[in-house]
């Protein structure tokens, strides 16, 4: 049987993992393979390495990067989410949760998937792809022919990996959409550490002359010039100095 998707996860806990195996199993798509990254000893330093090393034995035609502790609330969401994306033109990535600009600057996330024990929405629900400037790392959605040609760009860190992969998208002239799924993330989704702005630190060097604001699902972050450049520190320090945050 072809295989259609390739379904990539790291695993960090064995008990999350076989539940996201069981509901997977609930699918209506069967023309699947489900590739486990083991990480349970600290195998990988990093999520793009292990991403990259993985995605390269993949068989699918399309690559879906995703948490284990994603939980589908129907059983045709897999199916759904591919076939909205073979509707799209131009695509490089997609994913079920995403950050574009709003009216005055502000920040919109878009998303239809629910997060957290009390299942709560995380984003402003859509019913069908919006364009958006990045997506959230709980599931994404790339194809292989295309990740081929645009691997992930290897740090040293477990953040933001999605986020830098969509702002490469769009200077490569491709699009980047959220896409409507009905998708339940075990995790309340709060990520903000010292590790994610440092990491956030590192790879806006590289991408300030390019981008004015950077719009995650996390908050919004100017990036542009010198002042991207202070600000980004000074919000760290500041934090190392509120004592939320240990200066590491």
């Amino acid at each position: 049987m072809e295989v259609k998707v390739s379904i990539i996860t790291i695993v960090n806990n064995e008990l999350i993992y076989d539940d996201f195996k069981k509901n997977l199993e609930q699918q209506s798509m069967t023309n699947y393979e489900l590739i486990k990254i083991k990480n349970c000893n600290n195998e990988f330093n990093s999520a793009t390495r292990a991403y990259n090393q993985y995605a390269k034995r993949a068989k699918g035609k399309y690559l879906v990067f995703t948490h284990p502790d994603i939980r589908f609330l129907d059983n045709n969401v897999l199916v759904d989410m591919i076939s909205t994306l073979e509707s799209l033109d131009n695509v490089g990535i997609a994913g079920i949760a995403g950050a574009i600009q709003g009216k005055k600057n502000n920040r919109i996330i878009l998303s239809n998937i629910v997060h957290g024990s009390k299942k709560e929405q995380a984003g402003i629900k859509i019913i069908e792809p919006r364009e958006v400037q990045t997506l959230d790392e709980c599931l994404f959605i790339i194809k292989s022919d295309y990740f081929q040609k645009h691997n992930f760009i290897e740090r040293t860190s477990w953040h933001l990996y999605a986020v830098e992969y969509c702002m490469n998208t769009l200077i490569n002239g491709n699009k980047v959409y959220v896409i409507p799924a009905n998708v339940w993330h075990l995790s309340d989704g709060k990520s903000l550490d010292q590790f994610y702005v440092k990491s956030l630190i590192e790879m806006s060097s590289e991408y300030r002359y390019k981008f004015n604001t950077l719009y995650t699902t996390v908050r919004k972050w100017p990036i542009n010039g010198f002042k991207g450049y202070v600000y980004l520190r000074y919000y760290y320090i500041k934090q190392i100095l509120k004592g939320k945050w240990k200066g590491k």
